[in-house]
């Protein structure tokens, strides 16, 4: 769905990033996420500091991006089932 040329930058596109970065935090434990996009990847960037990720580097091609667990905007309810 995410690559998806029709769901770029919606809503459906957003929360599925929120749910797969609540998964990284709680399931792995994760502290820390970094990504990195092309500058001109505007729908990327946008999504990502729509997702809480603050510009930590810039090159002349690329902004790198660090989320830390405290800054996530937690904005979808999910929840996981365990087969045991």
């Amino acid at each position: 769905m995410i690559g998806n040329s029709k769901y770029i930058g919606t809503q459906y596109s957003n929360q599925a990033i929120n749910i797969y970065l609540c998964f990284i935090f709680d399931y792995y434990e994760a502290y820390t996420i970094i990504a990195g996009t092309n500058k001109y990847n505007l729908s990327s960037n946008f999504c990502l500091i729509k997702n809480g990720f603050k510009i930590f580097k810039k090159t002349k091609k690329y902004f790198y991006f660090k989320l830390n667990k405290k800054n996530l905007n937690f904005t979808t309810k999910y929840k996981i089932k365990k087969n045991d």
